[in-house]
């Protein structure tokens, strides 16, 4: 398996990354893991930074892949400005010689990607000066905007007088991919369920929602404002309006997590026991899954249900992995070598995704199934060590990106997941390692 070679064109260099990566070389099982982890943990760093100002503290990444304070805070400036979209270019004074002034599809992904990279920030450094300032907390961070978008986006299509409610409405510009939205940009009829229509329209991986209420954005949304109450609760403004406003956050983000998970489990579980993948609280579900994250493969990955919930008289908790079981009802399942593969209808149906064989390997415990997914995995590389976007099951050597940020990073945060989680599983030694300074 060969080296990447991004590094050599990387856009950012970073001692410490280089010294971590080395480290952990040196301790992993088999040539073939070393060099794909090699391959993949810098390469979001290697390709994606495309500008990164360290007094301002702000960095714009190509992709929307976020690893650094600064992206937190050039997130939260747009949200703060233009909450219903999710793609920004970068910082007017970037000094790049191209002249583009527009954004061609400004469309919301999911709140949940601005939260928990927030979130995850405070939890690995224990900094709260991102929210913590008079600025921020009211205006620069976000939190007004993202309950606002929360109310509107859960709101049912139409008032007790049948009025048309709406706040956003999508249309796109000309040879927009993936289309119009239907009803002149407003979308499919929603009832009020409690879930919240986070993504507005798109999916994860850009293509059109059929029904409005996307279940794992939803989980995520959940596990997300629960996590943002933690992030909350460590700031003590002295301040009594700004702590006023501090307290206002939290019960918000306790009630809508709460609201959310209910909403869930009511609408979105199915006879059977598995989550439907989208509906629109009218009635109508979608049986269906996709490879992007958050997808119905993911809850365990998003700590919505653990790795080992089962279902009970109580509360029928889906087993994590229902989806490799429920073919039939999910048109985008691929089995191939006694393994299964996740796609959608963004590439073809005969294109799965890779990335869909990480989340299995976060989302479950036994070794022989995890042995059969990275087995999977590092065999769909065509050789070129790399995680593409998705591969023709008829034609490995046929595939799509020639390479993929979204999925070397899952996949390298993955190594680290098992390397404390089973150490003797990819690592020369049995001691759980974790990743640090």
């Amino acid at each position: 398996m060969p080296t990447d070679g991004t590094a050599e064109c990387s856009w950012w260099v970073d001692e410490y990354r280089t010294k971590r990566n080395g480290l952990i070389r040196l301790i992993l099982q088999g040539p073939e893991l070393v060099r794909l982890f090699d391959n993949t943990f810098p390469n979001t760093l290697d390709t994606t930074v495309r500008y990164f100002n360290e007094t301002e503290n702000v960095a714009f990444i190509i992709t929307g892949a976020t690893l650094v304070r600064g992206v937190i805070n050039n997130e939260a400036h747009y949200i703060a400005r233009y909450p219903y979209c999710g793609a920004h270019l970068a910082p007017t004074h970037n000094g790049w010689a191209d002249l583009v002034g527009m954004v061609f599809e400004c469309k919301l992904d999911s709140l949940g990607g601005f939260l928990k990279p927030s979130r995850s920030y405070h939890q690995a450094t224990g900094y709260t000066s991102f929210v913590d300032d008079a600025n921020t907390i009211s205006i620069g961070w976000g939190p007004s905007q993202v309950f606002r978008l929360i109310d509107e986006q859960s709101q049912a299509t139409f008032d007790t007088d049948f009025n048309i409610v709406t706040y956003y409405s999508w249309t796109g510009q000309p040879g927009s991919v993936p289309g119009p939205i239907n009803n002149q940009g407003i979308g499919e009829p929603k009832g009020y369920t409690g879930m919240i229509r986070v993504e507005t329209h798109h999916r994860p991986s850009d293509d059109l929602c059929t029904y409005a209420f996307l279940t794992p954005t939803n989980a995520m949304m959940s596990v997300e404002l629960a996590n943002l109450v933690t992030v909350l609760e460590s700031l003590h403004p002295s301040d009594a309006t700004l702590a006023a406003l501090v307290n206002e956050f939290i019960h918000n983000a306790t009630t809508w997590s709460s609201r959310v998970q209910s909403a869930i489990y009511k609408y979105a579980l199915t006879e059977e026991g598995t989550f439907a993948y989208e509906m629109n609280g009218l009635g109508s579900r979608y049986m269906m899954d996709d490879a992007n994250v958050p997808s119905l493969l993911s809850p365990p990955y998003l700590c919505f249900v653990d790795k080992d919930d089962q279902s009970s008289s109580k509360r029928r908790v889906p087993s994590p992995l229902p989806f490799f079981v429920k073919k039939r009802l999910k048109p985008s399942l691929h089995g191939r070598n006694d393994s299964t593969t996740i796609s959608g209808p963004h590439v073809s149906p005969t294109s799965p995704w890779p990335i869909s064989l990480i989340s299995a390997m976060f989302s479950t415990d036994p070794d022989t199934k995890i042995q059969t997914y990275l087995s999977t995995l590092m065999s769909s590389t065509s050789g070129l060590g790399r995680i593409h976007e998705s591969v023709d099951i008829h034609d490995t050597t046929s595939h799509t990106h020639p390479w993929f940020a979204w999925a070397y990073s899952y996949f390298a945060e993955m190594v680290l997941d098992l390397g404390k989680r089973k150490p003797g599983f990819i690592l020369n030694t049995d001691k759980p390692h974790t990743l640090g300074p």
